[in-house]
Order: structure tokens, then sequence, then C-alpha cells
């Protein structure tokens, strides 16, 4: 009879459900660390016994799921509902990530079209772009627009 791939519980063919290799590979590098790994399998007990990395160690998991990146995983229906959960979730962190990206990127936007007007301005005045006081000599033959304490402070050289 065949086992689960994750908790080495027997189970019958027909409950056994597959899942490619790449999608265990990539869950993981992700962060997926199954709660039931190996809970059944002999070489849990092996490794009480005789020390060395046990099967619940994340490291351990980690090489297993490398070793095995290409091969079809047969899960359980219990290891099936704990990866799709896991997968779920995953596409609602990267979802709201991509939405605070988009927002942040927005109010950037938004900074930046209320300064630009501003910073023109100072520009053709001759002052400095950030704190508005004039450019010394040297600014103005190099045609550089802020002072070097101001291209430090706003991050821009």
């Amino acid at each position: 009879m065949p086992t689960c791939d994750i908790c080495s519980l027997t189970i019958e063919k027909s409950e056994m459900h597959l899942v490619s290799g790449p999608d265990i590979s990539n869950a993981t590098n992700a962060g997926f660390f199954p709660k039931d790994i190996a809970k059944h399998s002999p070489m849990a007990a092996f490794s009480d016994i005789f020390g060395g990395p046990s099967a619940s160690d994340p490291s351990s998991w980690r090489m297993t799921v490398k070793g095995n990146q290409t091969a079809d995983w047969g899960l359980c229906q219990t290891c099936l509902k704990e990866f799709q959960a896991f997968q779920k979730e995953r596409k609602r962190r990267e979802e709201e990530q991509r939405i605070e990206a988009k927002r942040r990127a927005a109010e950037r936007a938004a900074e930046e079209a209320r300064r630009k007007p501003i910073m023109e301005e100072r520009v053709q005045n001759r002052q400095c772009r950030y704190c508005g006081s004039a450019l010394g000599f040297f600014d103005k033959i190099f045609k550089r627009t802020n002072h070097k304490k101001c291209r430090e402070q706003n991050g821009t050289f």
C-alpha cells in the first residue's frame, strides 16, 4: 500500500493526491514546513534512538525536498489540506504585499509631483532644490542643483 510522502501514513491508492515536485519545492522555499512530518516514519524512531538529524528538523525537510524536487509527491488528505492552506495564505500575503507596494509607489509619486514645481523653481533661482538656500560658487560652476549635505540627507548623489 502507498504511504503519504510527508507523514508516512499508509493510505489507499484512491485516497492519494499527487502534488508536483516544483510546487512542493517552491512552497518549502517560501516557508512551508508540515506539522505532521514523518510522525509515522520508522526513520523518526531511528533518529530518536541513534541520534542525528530528526525527520522533523526543518533543514532535514529542506534537504528531502531538494533531493526530490522533480518527482511528484503523493499526499494524504490531511497533508494535502495543510499544503493547500499554506498556498492559499501565501497567495494572500503576496497580494497584500503587491497592494502595499503599489500604495507606497503612488504615495512617492504624489510627493514627488507635489515637490517638483518647488524644486524646479529653486533650480532656476540657483537655490538648493532641497533646502532652498543659495548655492555656492563651485555648485554654480559645476551646475549642481543641491548641497552635498542635502544630497547625503536625501539619499541622492
